[in-house]
């Protein structure tokens, strides 16, 4: 007999739930990066966008269970700054004035899983 398999898309949220329960059972499972879809909601938002000196980003991390870091890039891959989540939903504002125009990258982490990423646009 011949067992076809079986493929859903889940989320983020539904894989951290699932590893959380597994975590005492010895079964493995393999989960697919093809298999998880995007949040309908976004974790992360920047506005303005584009920014001029300042720039409010926006987090709503309700629903995930491990500490977060964003990592800012310039479009070279340059790390511009980083730094850890303390809440789990706040909105920060970032002072811009010493950075110049360009498009920037900011990298959602949970561990080091890639969550998000959002383009920021900063045009003085």
């Amino acid at each position: 007999m011949l067992i076809k398999p079986y493929f859903k898309q889940i989320t983020l949220v539904e894989i951290v739930n699932v590893l959380v329960k597994l975590e005492e059972s010895s079964t493995v499972y393999n989960i697919y990066p093809s298999q998880i879809k995007k949040p309908e909601t976004d974790y992360l938002k920047l506005f303005p966008n584009p920014a001029g000196n300042y720039v409010i980003l926006e987090y709503d991390l309700i629903e995930i269970f491990v500490n977060c870091t964003v990592i800012i890039t310039d479009m070279n891959g340059k790390m511009v700054y980083s730094f850890k989540l303390k809440d789990k939903q706040n909105q920060i504002v970032l002072n811009l004035k010493s950075k110049p125009n360009g498009i920037y990258i900011f990298n959602l982490y949970a561990g080091n899983e890639l969550l998000e990423t959002e383009k920021l646009t900063i045009s003085k």
